[in-house]
């Protein structure tokens, strides 16, 4: 199914017995954004919306994918509709080993939402987003 190979971070093997081959990495509780590495060699994986049952219909059926977004309803409308009705935010860090080691979300989206990018530096996290007109920075 469509929507649970994009849930998913995959990795594929380069040299080594493995070598040519693809395996799952991570499941994920959504459709992941953009995935960058930190220092310590760490995932960071930007979520800006979990899985729905109603997005699991829609990439389930390219088809249908295709009509609803054919349909003259602006953008923020499909978004509610495809979000639950309330745009939120969810980053999560993952080690080398696809072990999760931290999880933040802003379930309500009171200060982020559809955050679409995660960069850490210096102890900070730089977080963007293609649908709002701000940087956050979150300082642990």
């Amino acid at each position: 199914m469509a929507l649970l190979q994009c849930c998913r971070l995959s990795r594929f093997w380069l040299k080594g017995e493995k070598a040519g081959k693809f395996e799952t990495f991570v499941e994920l509780p959504g459709p992941p954004d953009n995935v960058r590495v930190n220092e310590a060699g760490e995932f960071w994986v930007a979520i800006h919306c979990r899985q729905l049952k109603s997005v699991w219909v829609i990439f389930a059926y390219p088809w249908l994918r295709r009509a609803i977004l054919s349909l003259p309803i602006p953008m923020k409308h499909l978004y509610k509709f495809l979000l639950g009705g309330r745009p939120h935010a969810m980053l999560l860090r993952y080690d080398s080993n696809g072990q999760l080691v931290e999880v933040l979300e802003d379930k309500m989206g009171n200060t982020v939402k559809l955050v679409s990018e995660v960069e850490e530096r210096d102890g900070e996290l730089w977080l963007g987003s293609v649908l709002m007109d701000y940087v956050a920075v979150y300082t642990r």
